[in-house]
């Protein structure tokens, strides 16, 4: 487990029941939950936030602008407890499944997450395979399967993420990993990030990869 030294823009004070619709519209950019997964972008929070179910577990992925990408896997029971007893430190009770406060603890609490069993996602994961078929999340969320909830966090993942970032390394590194692109989300100006994409394109290969088998039959969308 690593140590975060994240710092966040604010700290936000708990929303009551009857204003919990104004609070997601004033904090997030984003806020979408269906059951088997939800998703938000906040404003002072997470940059993403997004949680899946696999069989008894959650699976829960968190990134910042910066290039920090985290995730935990913990099972659902053990999750909605630990959610329980932080919603009643903010006073917050409603009728609403508890999964959906932890897209509101995105901003509200995003330090929440680890108080949670958490790691870093492994810098050498692969972004997509060859034909671009998009697997970052299926190498995280295994048993492998074939899954729309899956899918549909993986869209929404990529649809968060550096549009030019991704073009870059689309065209320019096969098979490109979360390393090379946080090495890049992580310039502080556009100089930076164009000296950071003259390296990658010297060095190419430079960043570990991890081994994966092959996900292409089971994602089934690419770029």
């Amino acid at each position: 487990m690593h140590q975060s030294t994240l710092s966040f823009k604010n700290t936000l004070s708990g929303p009551s029941v009857q204003d919990i619709d104004t609070f997601r519209q004033r904090n997030f950019y984003q806020w979408v939950f269906t059951g088997p997964l939800g998703y938000c972008q906040s404003h002072s929070g997470w940059s993403f936030f997004g949680f899946l179910q696999r069989g008894t577990d959650i699976l829960c992925i968190a990134a910042t602008d910066g290039g920090d990408f985290y995730t935990n896997r913990i099972p659902r029971l053990s999750l909605e407890q630990a959610l329980s007893r932080r919603m009643q430190i903010t006073n917050l009770h409603t009728s609403e499944p508890l999964l959906m406060s932890l897209l509101d603890l995105a901003a509200l609490d995003p330090t929440f997450l680890f108080t949670l069993p958490y790691r870093r996602i492994p810098s050498g994961l692969t972004l997509w395979e060859e034909d671009y078929t998009v697997i970052l999340l299926a190498q995280l969320a295994s048993p492998i399967r074939k899954d729309d909830s899956e899918l549909d966090l993986s869209v929404a993942l990529f649809g968060w993420m550096d549009s030019e970032i991704l073009i870059f390394l689309r065209e320019s590194i096969r098979c490109p990993t979360l390393g090379e692109y946080s090495y890049l989300q992580a310039a502080t100006d556009r100089e930076m990030r164009a000296q950071r994409m003259s390296t990658l394109i010297r060095n190419a290969g430079g960043f570990r990869r991890t081994y994966h088998p092959k996900f292409a039959h089971l994602c089934g969308r690419g770029l």
